[in-house]
């Protein structure tokens, strides 16, 4: 996904059975970059910036740097997810 977010987010949307439309690839895929999903600009849109029960929806974002996870779980933690993330997958055409 960080070396080549179009094609992640592309090939993402088919494997869920979403696919872009041609209108929508030249609307949000106008250039080379996924910028519409970028980081910074979902951190600011309207809509995180409210409350959901006494808590900010800022607090759901974190730096969005590689590895950065490993600040938040543990490596229990992870394998955990990652066993749980391959069993929900396993009938999709997600490789993972």
């Amino acid at each position: 996904m960080l070396i080549d977010p179009m094609n992640g987010v592309v090939r993402l949307a088919n494997s869920i059975g979403c696919p872009f439309t041609e209108e929508e690839m030249k609307k949000w895929f106008g250039g080379n970059d996924c910028e519409f999903c970028s980081f910074s600009k979902l951190k600011n849109l309207d809509v995180n910036e409210k409350r959901v029960r006494d808590v900010l929806n800022s607090c759901f974002f974190r730096k969005a740097a590689v590895e950065d996870w490993q600040n938040y779980m543990t490596a229990e933690m992870a394998d955990k997810l990652d066993e749980i993330t391959k069993e929900k997958l396993c009938d999709s055409s997600f490789t993972y």
